[in-house]
């Protein structure tokens, strides 16, 4: 077998402008069989060039089951977001529980609101209780999230 695969020649029986075809052929596709590129299999059939546009939603209702245009919907139907409701994600939400809010609140309430809970949870006011020692920790890193992202003023 290895002396027929040594011997065997797959130009042997071509003319040179065959054997030019082929080696260019091959050095496009690597030997392996191509097709042409097309929709639907339909080689043949030309079409325009298509265009982009863009979809407007405005007039149309469509079914959003994960709530991902929301946002947009609301502020179309309802006064204008402030920028500070813009701007705030699930990361807010959860620093402003974790303060005892359940919405927004000004920055005052939140000042005041993390002072009364520092006293509450402080070490020196409960004994060293390992619970309240991670309470305050939680209270402190919202407190420090909510300052970082501009809630209080």
């Amino acid at each position: 077998m290895r002396e027929y695969n040594k011997s065997f020649n797959y130009f042997a029986e071509m003319k040179d402008d065959e054997i030019a075809d082929e080696l260019k052929r091959q050095q496009q596709t690597g030997g392996r069989p191509t097709w042409q590129q097309s929709t639907n299999g339909s080689a043949k059939a030309k079409s325009a060039p298509r265009t982009a546009r863009a979809r407007n939603f405005q007039d149309t209702r469509f079914n959003d089951p994960l709530n991902l245009f929301a946002r947009a919907s609301r502020t179309r139907r309802q006064k204008p977001m402030t920028e500070r409701e813009l701007r705030m994600v699930e990361v807010d939400r959860r620093a402003f529980e974790s303060l005892g809010f359940e919405g927004r609140a000004n920055a005052d309430e939140i000042r005041k609101r993390y002072k009364e809970l520092v006293k509450k949870h402080h070490p020196d006011a409960n004994g060293g209780d390992k619970a309240s020692e991670e309470r305050l920790r939680s209270i402190i890193t919202a407190y420090n999230h909510l300052k970082s992202k501009g809630f209080l003023g």
